[in-house]
């Protein structure tokens, strides 16, 4: 009897840590996601990445390769991507597209 007793209250502490543990999860749950870090050096502000850029390349790969421009400019079919930055305006350099095609770039004097 009193062995069926110890095992009865042993149970009942299993079941209290287990809904303890339960609510805990639920507590992580409720927390949001953390925001992803993003990465010191923006893409365009690397050399190897401007020398990626090739002549008829879209916008989209461009901006896969460079990154989203910091400003840009439209002008019938004519877009220029600028991409400075934002400490100094030290580094600064530009796309220029026609019919959504790579037609002219100058790079940052790195």
């Amino acid at each position: 009897m009193k062995a069926m007793q110890e095992n009865g209250a042993k149970a009942g502490n299993i079941a209290d840590a287990i809904l303890k543990v339960e609510a805990a999860v639920r507590d992580l749950k409720a927390i949001p996601a953390p925001v992803p870090i993003p990465p010191l050096t923006p893409p365009w502000n690397l050399a190897s990445n401007w020398n990626l850029l090739t002549q008829g390349m879209s916008r989209a790969q461009v901006v896969e390769i460079l990154g989203p421009p910091t400003r840009e400019t439209s002008v019938m079919d004519t877009q220029t991507l600028y991409y400075r930055d934002s400490v100094g305006a030290n580094l600064t350099g530009s796309v220029t597209l026609e019919g959504d095609r790579l037609t002219k770039m100058v790079p940052p004097a790195f």
